[in-house]
């Protein structure tokens, strides 16, 4: 049997649901059964996630308990996800757009600001400010295992519009929605920033499952959730079977080795 414990934020509710509600013929044949536990960290009896210092934060003592509760395999984070929306889902007053590093050949959009991929980057971290510092204390509290998950891929902007009361002046909203390809190069690069600081601190990162993204590169219409922003619990499944096969393939072989 795996055990493990999850630790995060909004996106962790599809993730919960598909490990409560899946079938044993979802994962591929062999598969040992499944034991979580998940720690929803806007639960007001965990937060604040950190304390002490603010340029030395440590885990919130309860969460720090949780960890050591069990003799957990290892960990699964869903720290942050939602911090591309933030900056991206409604246009911004002065419309920009920038040349994704990783890929460098997708078409800047017409009438746009150019801004560099650096300046970008930095906004984003700003955002994700206090996800990292979560991700960061977690790291020190335990010799556990670790994986991150990526955040899931925006929804199209067909998507989005179908649930317009979630955000401010809705009427306003549906005339400046962000173009789809704008999106999708700050979910890269936010995905980026976390991949990054995954491989500093020796955290195994899980990319968002090949099946559910879409051609587009958005969100494929199998993992819409019942939200503008967030993926369905058959997003989580895969997303399950996914990290079963990254604990099996590499952490035991680590082990082993």
């Amino acid at each position: 049997m795996y055990r493990f414990i999850s630790l995060g934020h909004s996106h962790i509710v599809a993730f919960a649901k598909a490990v409560y509600g899946y079938q044993a013929s979802d994962l591929p044949a062999g598969s040992p059964p499944i034991e979580g536990r998940f720690i929803y960290l806007y639960d007001p009896a965990y937060t604040p996630n950190l304390v002490g210092l603010p340029d030395a934060p440590a885990l919130n003592p309860k969460l720090h308990a949780q960890l050591a509760e069990l003799a957990w395999n290892f960990v699964i984070l869903v720290c942050g996800g939602n911090e591309h929306n933030v900056l991206g889902i409604v246009r911004n007053k002065r419309p920009f757009d920038f040349v994704l590093s990783s890929e460098p050949d997708l078409p800047l959009q017409p009438g746009h600001e150019f801004v560099p991929e650096g300046v970008i980057r930095e906004v984003l971290k700003s955002h994700m400010e206090e996800p990292i510092r979560v991700i960061r204390a977690v790291r020190g509290a335990t010799q556990l295992p670790i994986l991150q998950l990526e955040p899931p891929p925006p929804l199209p902007n067909a998507q989005v519009l179908a649930y317009p009361n979630e955000f401010l002046r809705a009427r306003i909203f549906r005339k400046h929605i962000a173009p789809e390809r704008i999106r999708y190069k700050l979910w890269r690069l936010q995905s980026d920033i976390y991949r990054r600081l995954c491989e500093e601190l020796g955290i195994f990162y899980l990319p968002a499952p090949p099946s559910m993204i879409a051609e587009t590169g958005m969100l494929a219409e199998l993992g819409w959730g019942g939200d503008a922003t967030h993926a369905s619990p058959r997003y989580g499944v895969e997303v399950l079977k996914d990290a079963m096969a990254l604990y099996r393939a590499q952490i035991e072989e680590a082990h082993v080795s």
